[in-house]
């Protein structure tokens, strides 16, 4: 196919649509974590619980997206954009820490409804040959936007460390409106998709079943999962990290946080995404995740030199190798889920995978910040190049066994 089908263009344009209200979101609301440190006075026990929930939330995942199934997807996005973007309204009202912390987490649960549903409405909509190229060319015309708001922010949150006040519940509203475009995106019926029978609500045991029962029947995603998985704890722990040694160790000021944090990161990852889709086009999710692992590696090792040297720079040069690397990560991550459903709604596939997003987010920060408190942030940031080399590692030798599995791979 030469051209992206009708189906392909329409949400194309409302994923764009979808993603300049999510980036402008996220580039006021990105800082939250430095906030709650610099502005309010957050303990560095309160940061770990900040950064260890977004992810650890998504342990609910498997839950919802076994409910889901089968449903129009709508009312749960709705309800996610409610709930979780209303709450970064109410801060506000935060006058310490321990509220902000809680309202922020409140937030978070969006992620397991949210993801599993917009990643069943891609699958429907957008046609496989063009799903890659698409995402990147959303990723890379959406960032300027968000590249915009996390620069205004970061000027002025460093003007006045109470703005957070009044920018958050900005972008509350912006995130809210995001996922109400989201929900009324008109999704295509696929006839070739298997059908299944609405769950009941209170159907938890039958949901943790239907999970185990994924990855038994399917290998190759149970081994896709548990490569991602040691990927994924080399991130989580770097989390309180990152943040301690760019506010603690190198007292950096709002702006110089925001250019690498946000800014870097995403120019990074906007110049790389157009290649990345097309790399995920012609290699899949294994092989680009394998890459995209081992480029990884530098994010830490320039974290690493950072503090050895406490030279600035050096963060900025881990800022834009992570979000290079993270380009092809990003294509991975979103639609692996549909490379192994098959037939099957990748809203439970995708649910499986952002419920180990959960449980290493539950795992991985806390694990980062006592390895620091023993021995030092170097070594966390060792700790993490070795897992990311080992994951791309995992993950080549898993791409060599899938072809040698469909008879792409000669063995005489």
């Amino acid at each position: 196919m030469t051209q992206p089908s009708p189906i392909s263009l329409y949400t194309y344009r409302a994923h764009l649509q979808v993603e300049a209200l999510g980036s402008l979101f996220m580039g006021i609301f990105g800082l939250y974590d430095f906030v709650a440190k610099k502005s309010l006075g957050a303990t560095d026990l309160e940061i770990v619980i900040l950064v260890s929930a977004a992810p650890a939330f998504n342990i609910f995942a498997f839950f919802w997206s076994y409910v889901m199934e089968g449903r129009a997807k709508r009312p749960f996005i709705l309800w996610a954009g409610i709930v979780c973007r209303g709450s970064v309204l109410l801060t506000a009202l935060a006058a310490e820490s321990p509220v902000f912390v809680a309202l922020c987490c409140i937030s978070f649960l969006a992620d397991p409804l949210y993801i599993p549903a917009w990643n069943s409405i891609m699958q429907s909509n957008y046609n496989p040959a063009w799903r890659g190229r698409l995402l990147g060319r959303v990723s890379l015309w959406s960032k300027p936007l968000f590249i915009a708001a996390a620069l205004a922010t970061g000027y002025l949150l460093e003007r006045d460390a109470a703005a957070f006040h009044w920018l958050f519940p900005i972008a509350g509203t912006l995130g809210l409106a995001a996922y109400v475009r989201m929900a009324f995106l008109r999704v295509r019926f696929d006839p070739n998709r298997e059908r299944v029978e609405p769950r009941p609500v209170l159907s938890f045991f039958s949901a943790l079943g239907n999970f185990r029962r994924i990855l038994r029947e399917n290998r190759d995603f149970d081994a896709f999962e548990r490569n991602f998985f040691v990927y994924g704890l080399a991130f989580m722990i770097l989390l309180p990290t990152h943040v301690l040694l760019l506010t603690d160790h190198l007292h950096m000021d709002y702006r110089e946080i925001s250019f690498a944090k946000l800014v870097l990161f995403h120019v990074a990852v906007a110049l790389a995404s157009p290649w990345a889709g097309r790399f995920f086009d012609r290699w899949g999710a294994v092989r680009t995740a394998s890459a995209s692992f081992a480029a990884l590696a530098l994010y830490p090792l320039g974290l690493l030199a950072a503090f050895v040297t406490r030279g600035e720079a050096f963060v900025y040069a881990a800022s834009a190798c992570y979000g290079i690397a993270m380009a092809g990560v990003n294509g991975a991550w979103s639609l692996g889920a549909m490379h192994f459903s098959g037939r099957k709604d990748s809203s439970v596939f995708m649910g499986v995978h952002v419920t180990a997003v959960g449980v290493r987010g539950a795992l991985g920060p806390m694990i980062g910040y006592a390895v620091g408190e023993l021995f030092s942030l170097a070594v966390v940031c060792a700790a993490a190049v070795l897992l990311f080399l080992t994951a791309s590692i995992l993950m080549l030798r898993l791409d060599r066994k899938m072809q040698i599995g469909s008879g792409r791979v000669n063995l005489s």
